[in-house]
């Protein structure tokens, strides 16, 4: 086995793991960096935690597959994974319906998950 990286001191910090964290979840559901971090947001809500904790667990646990982070945080890697796989697949269920019935999700506004977009969005 490989063992894994240490993380630097600039990796490791909290603003640098919510920049990641963030990047992670506009790659993965084509959003922008405002919600990306309201879905942050919501998720560290729903489990009583910081961002910048959640954060960290969802770019060690999941993106980097830290061993240790893994074993420590097992249950809400869990979650994160299937958050990421289940709102994944709203999304996409939610896209063929828009396209079989385009008048029905104009103006609606809901990004996966549930997050409503920017004040400033045009529908």
């Amino acid at each position: 086995m490989i063992p894994h990286p240490r993380m630097d001191d600039d990796a490791a910090d909290p603003r640098n793991l919510v920049e990641r964290a963030k990047g992670a979840l506009m790659l993965q559901f084509g959003i922008g960096s405002h919600q990306a971090f309201a879905l942050l947001l919501r998720w560290a809500r729903q489990h009583d935690r910081q961002v910048p904790d959640l954060a960290r667990v969802l770019v060690l646990g999941v993106v980097d597959e830290d061993p240790a982070t893994l074993v420590t945080d097992a249950a809400l890697v869990q979650w994160l994974e299937e958050r990421l796989i289940g709102d994944l697949v709203e999304a996409v269920n939610g896209m063929s319906h828009a396209a079989a019935a385009p008048s029905a999700a104009a103006g609606r506004g809901a990004l996966p998950g549930g997050t409503a977009r920017g004040r400033h969005s045009r529908s």
